[in-house]
């Protein structure tokens, strides 16, 4: 697969690589959320949402969201289709 050149590609890139997705896979793109969001929405990849508990950096518990892929294997051809699409513009 190509590197990703768009953050909804890296967020489905790692998501392909991983199984899933997550907040800690980003730390560094706060808007992480909306990408999958647009991912499901634009491009019909499909997640199971699982809740996750985390730890703050002050010790507080938090609950976040664990995004699963469902069908790998379209999450490629839509990768794929994505950084194709790209490439040509």
């Amino acid at each position: 697969m190509r590197e990703p050149t768009t953050d909804n590609q890296e967020v489905l890139f790692v998501a392909i690589n991983n199984g899933s997705v997550s907040l800690t896979d980003f730390p560094h793109l706060s808007g992480y959320r909306t990408r999958v969001s647009q991912l499901r929405k634009d491009y019909g990849v499909q997640f199971k949402d699982e809740p996750l508990i985390g730890t703050n950096k002050r010790g507080r518990k938090f609950i976040y969201q664990n995004h699963i892929l469902i069908d790998i294997e379209e999450a490629k051809s839509q990768y794929n289709l994505m950084t194709r699409i790209k490439q040509k513009n």
